[in-house]
């Protein structure tokens, strides 16, 4: 967790209780987080568990942070630095061999055991589908392009928000860390989405697919009995009336950041929220044409496979130069 304003603590909170709150199971929750963490939120972390009856560990990444290069933050794109904290896990939780990952935007409306209890047989990690079904348009195309050149395939493409990971197999490996942080500087731009391109492409013939419930981002109204993931509209900045609001705020009610909170409080927050979910408006005719039309274009494909062509000839001309330094 990467929390500089120290208001993204209040959402993983928010998750941790959704677990604590559908499982009779006993759970430890290790928390990657680094030097942003205040002394206030971390309290309120100890606390939410301790009602609970639950354990949670405070792990600062903060000197692994450090051992991240220039070149790496740049190319996390529009991606805050906390979400290649994933990277670290292996080396840090050295005494299991399993663990679930979980993004703090996902709220868990199922017991999180039944998640544990899947069978991963030979494979190194379990994930939900990405691009499940969507329709075909410029924007999808443009994300099959870059799964494909960074040697995956867009149907067994997962979700990295939500991750069933065999910790002993990747050990294996070696250091998932280094691993990870050199796919990513080697595949320089094409990996947009560093972190989740870097473990579908390494991982590529080791995943187990798994039903898209535990990773549901397409959300609806009345939707419950899953996991779900706010990837599109997070539930704490617009109150859209759907299943995934009602669960937020209820969990946050029940977590330490809302245990002070009164019913006219959070009436004036719900407003403010639903102010913001104001539906857009229809795009004119000649443009919704326009976007219909370039959709099949494959001016995005080709523009993929020349980035894809630079970088690599960037990154072999690079290891040439070092080798004969």
């Amino acid at each position: 967790m990467y929390d500089p304003t120290g208001t993204y603590s209040q959402h993983a909170g928010v998750t941790i209780t959704s677990i604590f709150e559908n499982t009779k199971s006993k759970i430890i929750v290790h928390l990657l987080h680094d030097d942003t963490l205040t002394e206030d939120n971390k309290q309120k972390f100890i606390r939410t568990a301790e009602k609970y009856n639950q354990t949670i560990e405070l792990i600062d990444v903060s000197e692994y942070v450090r051992q991240f290069s220039d070149e790496f933050i740049r190319l996390s794109g529009t991606y805050t630095i906390g979400t290649a904290y994933r990277l670290f896990i292996p080396d840090l939780i050295t005494d299991i061999a399993r663990i679930i990952y979980l993004d703090c935007d996902v709220l868990i409306g199922i017991d999180i055991k039944e998640l544990w209890d899947i069978d991963l047989e030979d494979k190194t990690l379990a994930g939900a589908v990405d691009l499940p079904g969507l329709k075909f348009n410029s924007s999808i195309y443009q994300q099959k392009m870059r799964i494909i050149l960074n040697g995956c395939k867009p149907e067994t493409y997962i979700n990295a928000g939500v991750l069933l990971m065999n910790l002993k197999r990747i050990r294996q490996r070696g250091s998932l860390f280094q691993i990870g942080t050199q796919w990513i500087l080697r595949r320089g731009r094409m990996a947009l989405a560093p972190d989740q391109d870097a473990l579908n492409s390494i991982f590529r013939n080791e995943i187990k697919i798994i039903d898209s419930r535990f990773n549901q981002n397409v959300l609806k109204p009345n939707m419950s009995n899953c996991i779900m993931h706010t990837l599109w509209g997070k539930a704490w900045s617009s109150f859209r009336g759907l299943y995934s609001d009602s669960m937020y705020w209820k969990m946050y009610l029940r977590s330490a950041w809302g245990a002070d909170t009164t019913p006219d409080e959070l009436i004036d927050i719900l407003n403010s929220k639903a102010n913001n979910a104001k539906p857009k408006k229809a795009q004119p005719f000649m443009k919704r044409l326009k976007r219909k039309l370039f959709a099949f274009v494959p001016r995005q494909a080709v523009k993929y496979i020349l980035m894809d062509i630079y970088y690599r000839l960037r990154y072999r001309f690079t290891s040439l130069t070092h080798r004969h330094s």
